[in-house]
């Protein structure tokens, strides 16, 4: 990434899984992950810090990715929230930190976004993250950085996968330096039973999963 940092290419998301996301956690670092995604509005920060512990696996070899929720924008509130997500989480740092929304369109929008960004660069310079990036961007909200980042985002989070694709902004992200991570690769499941999806996966000798996954890669 732009800051010379290495993410593992697959993740494990944790979305959907409040209040029970520990052996979740624990069974995917068993299974070798070594990417787990989290955000403040997910309600799984607090077990995933409890899985790391008990996991045995050392905390440097785990790439931890949580996410700033809407009203958490603005500079102070962004200070705060990073530190209640260390907190949460049990520990001294997040591998990446993102903005989830770009919250609004509406008149003003642009400079909530500008002072949540100038938080965000605070959060980087103090090593409380140690990348940081946005989620859920079009290309117009990536445009309007360039005029108030010191420091472009490493990453921008989006829904992705053969049935949705943000070309504009992916082609913008690509020009510029900024790793696209796709959610939701596998669809929510509502395309699994696609009839070119499962020709490929006869095809290949492949599970549906494994068709998306590689094609994400």
């Amino acid at each position: 990434m732009n800051t010379g940092e290495k993410m593992p290419v697959i993740g494990f998301g944790t979305w959907n899984l409040a209040g029970r996301a520990e052996q979740p956690v624990l069974w995917a670092l068993e299974a070798g992950y070594r990417h787990i995604d989290t955000a403040k509005i997910y309600d799984t920060e607090t077990d995933i810090g409890r899985a790391v512990k008990k996991s045995g696996v050392p905390r440097e070899e785990i790439f931890i990715t949580t996410k700033l929720w809407d009203d958490d924008q603005g500079y102070e509130r962004a200070i705060r929230a990073i530190d209640a997500s260390l907190d949460r989480l049990g520990m001294d740092y997040v591998d990446l930190y993102l903005i989830h929304w770009p919250n609004t369109d509406e008149p003003g929008g642009k400079d909530v976004r500008a002072e949540t960004w100038r938080a965000m660069e605070h959060i980087f310079r103090a090593g409380k993250a140690r990348t940081i990036g946005v989620s859920n961007y079009e290309r117009s909200h990536l445009a309007e950085m360039e005029l108030y980042a010191e420091m472009p985002p490493a990453v921008n989070q989006v829904e992705m996968h053969p049935f949705k694709v943000p070309n504009d902004t992916v082609e913008y992200c690509h020009e510029h330096g900024i790793i696209v991570v796709n959610y939701s690769p596998l669809t929510r499941t509502q395309y699994f039973g696609d009839e070119t999806l499962n020709a490929i996966e006869k095809k290949h000798g492949k599970t549906v999963p494994q068709v998306l996954l590689r094609w994400g890669v």
